[in-house]
């Protein structure tokens, strides 16, 4: 387990943080050396639009962590479409990134509510994403398993999300989930070079999907 945590600065400086990677795999067997490097959010990120799943429209949200850069898991002959430059993701070897928050910034709908409709994860700031609308590379804040290189999960789904603590059983490439005994949310990747944070999930998906049941303790839900 690799953990790291930047100290929570009271006004207007770090949330405190604190990101892990509780499991992994090395399939190379090449020797690595993992790095974290810590960042406060930005002005404009307390308020920044990003993609966020299942709306593939833009929302103004912001984050509600401290951002970690995370580097040195790089996959040997793995793939680099943009390069290798720190921004750009890169093929790493498996893992589980494990990150926690500050609830005080959540807006509109409690935890609870948020993790019945699949809205607690981690996401990444994807400095290559292609706008169609307008033709241009831009960086936005997405969903992490978007930036995955490809899926395990069941029926070639981008991703399954759980209401638990990962364990294990859930080692597959686009799985992620929260676990609400420890306020921590996290996911299974396959990339690294970029920064990772946890966002405000979008309000209005509430009122799309409508009253769902926050009992049970197990969810799950697959996305194409």
């Amino acid at each position: 387990m690799l953990a790291s945590k930047v100290n929570k600065v009271a006004t207007g400086g770090a949330v405190g943080t604190e990101a892990k990677i509780i499991y992994g795999s090395n399939a190379d067997g090449v020797a690595k050396t993992v790095t974290m490097n810590w960042r406060t959010m930005a002005t404009i990120e307390t308020n920044q639009a990003y993609q966020h799943y299942p709306q593939s429209e833009y929302a103004n949200n912001g984050l509600i962590s401290d951002v970690v850069l995370i580097t040195g898991l790089d996959k040997v002959g793995g793939q680099h479409p943009y390069g290798t430059s720190a921004g750009h993701r890169v093929e790493s070897d498996k893992y589980v990134l494990q990150m926690d928050y500050d609830a005080n910034l959540l807006v509109g709908m409690n935890e609870a509510q948020r993790a019945a409709i699949a809205e607690m994860d981690i996401v990444f700031l994807d400095q290559d994403y292609l706008d169609t609308a307008t033709n241009t590379i831009k960086s936005l804040w997405r969903p992490a398993f978007k930036g995955n290189f490809g899926t395990e999960v069941a029926g070639g789904a981008q991703s399954q999300y759980f209401e638990q603590a990962f364990d294990a059983s859930l080692f597959y490439v686009g799985y992620y989930g929260y676990d609400a005994a420890t306020h921590k949310v996290w996911a299974v990747l396959n990339f690294d070079n970029v920064q990772f944070a946890v966002p405000e999930p979008m309000t209005v998906s509430l009122l799309v999907i409508g009253g769902v049941g926050v009992m049970i303790r197990r969810r799950r839900r697959s996305r194409a």
